[in-house]
């Protein structure tokens, strides 16, 4: 008798591992078990399931059709900020909540009631007009921004008002109502009008159903608070005028609950602030301030530096303004005559003004043969004793020029006359232009130059005059002398304390300064020199700098031809706009006889000001800030890096020598990054350089340097300000994207191309316009561009895409949360509590690779299938598979409901309560098939989805037919 042999089922296939995307090249057939070729807003989690992403939620609805240009939270002087670019301004948030709301005012208006809060205090904002200003963003408690209105329409805002006649109605609702239902509350409600407003509250079932409530007039309520519409006036005093239904609420304490918590988003003013509408970004730093009121003092606080690549600002909490830069000492100990000075500190970059440091003289001695000579023949009732000319001293005049104070040996203080009065001015002094002091005494006093060295023994002269190193400035600033009694420097008043010839370069006190050194200090500004070469029968000449032609200058200080001062207006007139000069009079041919003092700000200010971002490094506390980033023009391969400033660390110093070029001229900088103790230098085409940290002692100061080696010659960086470092390596975008996974050497292995399986993506789109961060919670490295999103999971290793509603500007994390700006002026974070985009649905896809069941050569069959997803409050998934002979198949929908009491329908009530894995099994029938897809999908509203696994359960058939010499294979398979 034959014997029957029973096949044992093979064990289901089963995905329990999801592997993310690999986009692989060679098609679909080629995969692995659990990976796919199309996957998005999935992620996976840390123990490879495939789960539905979270949603975001907005801050504030759109402001206007604006680029969010930048993002900012953090402690600036003990106060916690958000802020954010927008539209070329900087504004800021403010929280009103409790007593914030300071009083409620039911008298004023006929039709509403208006909550005034406390005024803002923020600096600096403006104060509102009477009309509508736009200085601010107001939103209600539930993110929705409100509009303003101007203060003669407070009484007649559309707020909605009570109805005098109530009616008691019995509503039939075919939908649920939003909200908690109370007494007051304007409620919205599929088959209710939109403002209807509870009066009184009978029986009711919630969700669909019967409710028996008592409600007065409907009235539009586009905008509103808990159901209640507002509107706001901004006042001139800084307050806000919430604007509310009359007799909504009966005092300020009721208010306060029914308002809730409420933002302000205020923009920060300053005359001197115009930011552009670009890229805008932000680091704080605790810099060095300096005041030179009543004293020169400096003081540590903590500012948010601002760059948008067309200037350098800063905001403290109290001031907005440009970064006006830090004033070196470029010189110290210089003596009265400018010898025996030492150089200290470089130039600014940020600024043309510096200061030096005097010393205040002690008396000089005129004794024996210094006495040179007497005359006692020119005048008729004095004689003349001269002294050897003093060669340290400016020269004198025919005048009283009060360059020095000369004392007799009895330490009396002498009268300076002119030369015209010498002969009536016995017991005075004169000046001479020889530079020889003239002791005047009475005729016949002395007999010969002998007798008057004898008589005169020796008398002193302590300068007034103090040249400072340079001449030809643009103005002297500020003066300070150094007070013995306070111990201070006090700021001195020109004419009153002192006199300053710019020309010169030199500084006459009217008194005697504190003889001690570096007891003076002298802030000034000078621009630059421009040499040119006349022309006869040419009036008008162009000021240069660096043999570049100057346009828009501030001032045109001096203009000497051939060695002579000319006269502005008599001499030769200035076109600032144009950066030139134009002579009244042909100035004939010369070489190098034209010599041009000009100024504008900083000639090099713009080095430092076109460069849009920055990094900390250098030192133990890595206390140098780099600025990197121009986007074209000459320099675009240059960074600056700033110093210390009066031994603290700045922000505001970028010293004129302090940068380096890196690779050619041709070379953009995207990126510089710090991994360890060096610092990775990115280029556009000329790779990669590392940097360390170096210092040189000169003369007892320390100067610092950045050496470069090349780090690899091919790998760069495409987008700029992008470098991402993950887990200590970092990240670049190069024609795919890469891990720097050792940065000691030159290696070409040092670039870890990381990319592979999403590269298909990355080709079809523009990586050096691509955004990107590190989400370090998930350990997700995001490229992003556009609204879509490539995520790498670098803990898992895996890759997968996220598509988002809106068009991402912005990505910026605050408290372990993503927070994007948009292109249409918006700002949302993402939490798990949300689960859609602002109101958008969020369409997840997930699709496996053809798979062949490790039998390509056989025909195979499916008749059931399993699918365990994790009970979640609402979940559900659509499964839908493909054969290479069908191209779809019925849709087979998983769906898991907890009873929780989020959002609760009670038509959807289910006694399911368990929170266990939940398996599903599904009949279907996939017959004779060689490769087999299944995808999942869900794009509901409210819902999550996290999947465990999937169960296919396969038998196999016979041997796949041949047909025309190939397998009849499904004609989409790659």
């Amino acid at each position: 008798m034959a014997q029957v042999r029973v096949q044992k089922p093979s064990n289901p296939t089963k995905i329990d591992r999801f592997l993310g995307l690999n986009e692989d090249s060679t098609g679909d057939t080629q995969l692995k078990l659990g990976e796919s070729p199309d996957m998005t807003n999935f992620r996976i989690t840390e123990n490879y399931k495939l789960k539905k992403r979270e949603g975001y939620s907005q801050l504030f609805s759109s402001y206007g059709v604006y680029n969010i240009r930048g993002i900012f939270n953090g402690i600036i002087n003990s106060i916690e900020y958000f802020l954010f670019a927008m539209n070329s301004n900087i504004w800021v948030r403010q929280i009103f909540s409790g007593t914030s709301y300071a009083s409620l005012d039911n008298t004023t208006y006929a039709n509403v009631d208006v909550v005034i809060t406390t005024a803002l205090t923020l600096a600096p904002i403006q104060a509102g007009t009477t009309g509508i200003d736009g200085f601010n963003i107001y939103t209600d408690s539930s993110a929705n921004t409100l509009s303003e209105i101007a203060q003669a329409n407070i009484n007649t805002a559309d707020a909605s008002s009570t109805s005098s006649t109530i009616a008691t109605t019995v509503l039939t609702v075919a939908g649920s109502l939003t909200g908690t239902f109370a007494i007051g509350q304007y409620i919205v409600g599929t088959g209710i009008t939109t403002g209807t407003k509870i009066v009184s509250l009978g029986t009711g079932t919630g969700g669909a159903g019967t409710y028996n409530i008592n409600f007065s007039q409907t009235v539009a309520v586009p905008v509103s608070i808990n159901g209640i519409k507002i509107k706001y006036y901004y006042h001139t005093d800084k307050t806000i005028f919430i604007i509310l239904p009359a007799n909504l609420y009966a005092n300020i304490a009721a208010a306060r609950i029914g308002l809730g918590t409420t933002n302000i988003y205020q923009k920060l003013y300053s005359a001197t602030v115009s930011l552009t509408d670009a890229i805008t970004n932000f680091f704080t730093y605790q810099d060095t301030t300096y005041t030179l009121g009543t004293t020169v003092s400096s003081i540590n606080a903590i500012s948010l530096y601002i760059m948008d690549g067309t200037d350098y600002y800063y905001w403290d909490g109290t001031t907005y303004d440009k970064v006006t830069g830090y004033i070196p000492l470029v010189s110290i100990s210089s003596l009265y005559d400018g010898t025996e000075a030492s150089e200290f500190e470089s130039l600014n970059n940020l600024t043309n003004k510096r200061y030096q440091s005097l010393t205040g003289a002690s008396e000089q001695s005129i004794s024996a043969t210094q006495y040179d000579s007497q005359d006692t023949t020119t005048y008729a009732s004095v004689d003349v004793i001269k002294t050897t000319p003093v060669n340290s001293i400016v020269a004198g005049t025919t005048g009283v020029d009060a360059i020095m104070v000369v004392k007799n040996s009895a330490g009396a203080t002498l009268t300076e006359v002119s030369a015209a009065n010498i002969n009536t001015s016995a017991g005075s002094y004169y000046v001479h232009t020889d530079k020889s002091i003239w002791f005047i005494v009475t005729a016949g006093t002395y007999a010969d130059i002998a007798a008057a060295r004898l008589g005169l023994v020796t008398s002193t002269w302590t300068p007034l005059v103090y040249k400072l190193a340079e001449s030809h400035l643009k103005s002297v600033d500020n003066v300070y002398l150094f007070s013995s009694t306070t111990n201070l420097y006090t700021l001195k008043t020109v004419t009153t304390d002192y006199v300053a010839n710019t020309q010169l370069g030199t500084i006459r006190f009217i008194s005697q300064p504190v003889a001690n050194p570096n007891t003076i200090r002298v802030y000034y500004a000078k621009g630059w020199e421009t040499i040119i070469s006349s022309v006869s029968l040419t009036l008008t000449y162009n000021i240069k700098f660096d043999n570049t032609n100057i346009t828009n200058l501030d001032s045109v200080d001096f203009v000497y031809l051939n060695g002579t001062l000319k006269v502005l207006t008599t001499d030769y007139t200035v076109n600032t706009t144009n950066g030139t000069i134009t002579f009244v009079s042909n100035p004939g041919t010369g070489t190098s006889n034209i010599s041009i003092f000009a100024s504008k700000v900083s000639i090099s200010r713009t080095e430092v000001t076109d460069r849009k971002y920055s990094m900390q490094f250098g030192g133990n506390t890595d206390f140098r800030i780099f600025l990197y980033g121009k986007i074209t023009g000459n320099g675009t391969n240059r960074y600056y890096y700033s110093n210390i400033a009066n031994g603290l660390p700045s922000a505001s110093y970028f010293p004129a020598l302090f940068y380096n070029d890196v690779g050619n001229t041709g070379t953009v900088i995207t990126g510089i990054t710090k991994q360890y103790d060096r610092q990775i230098i990115y280029t556009d085409i000329s790779g990669a350089y590392f940097s360390f940290y170096e210092t040189t002692l000169i003369d007892g100061i320390t100067y610092p340097s950045f050496p470069l080696k090349t780090l690899n010659k091919v790998i760069g960086n495409l987008a700029l300000g992008q470098i991402q470092v993950i887990q200590n390596n970092p990240v670049s975008i190069f024609k795919g994207i890469y891990e720097f996974i050792g940065t000691s050497v030159q290696d070409e292995r040092n670039a870890r191309y990381i990319s592979k399986r999403v590269q298909v993506s990355l080709d079809a789109i523009d990586l050096s316009q691509a955004l990107t961060i590190d989400w370090e919670k998930n350990y997700e490295y995001i490229i992003c561009l556009g609204q879509d999103a490539f995520v790498y999971n670098y803990r898992l290793d895996v890759w997968y895409k996220f598509q988002f509603d809106d068009s991402i500007s912005y990505l910026y994390i605050i408290d372990d949360l993503l927070y994007i700006g948009t292109d249409n002026g918006q700002i949302s974070y993402f939490s798990s509590s949300f689960f859609d985009d602002n109101g958008t649905a969020i369409d997840s896809h997930w699709e496996s690779g053809f798979y062949d069941f490790d039998a390509e050569y056989l025909q195979k069959y499916i008749y059931q299938m399993w699918l365990s997803i994790k009970p979640e409050g609402k979940s559900s998934v659509d499964i839908t598979y493909q054969t290479n002979y069908n191209e779809s198949s019925q849709t087979y929908t998983a769906t898991y409901d907890l009873a929780t009491f989020s959002a609760m329908d009670f038509a959807d009530f289910s006694f399911a309560v368990s929170g266990n894995p939940q398996p599903f099994r599904f009949k279907i029938k996939a017959k004779k098939f060689v490769y087999f897809k299944i995808m999942l999908d869900n794009d509901n509203m409210s819902e999550t989805l996290t999947v465990l696994s999937i169960n296919l359960a396969s038998t196999y058939g016979s041997q796949t037919r041949w047909e025309s010499g190939i397998y009849k294979l499904y004609s989409n398979c790659k």
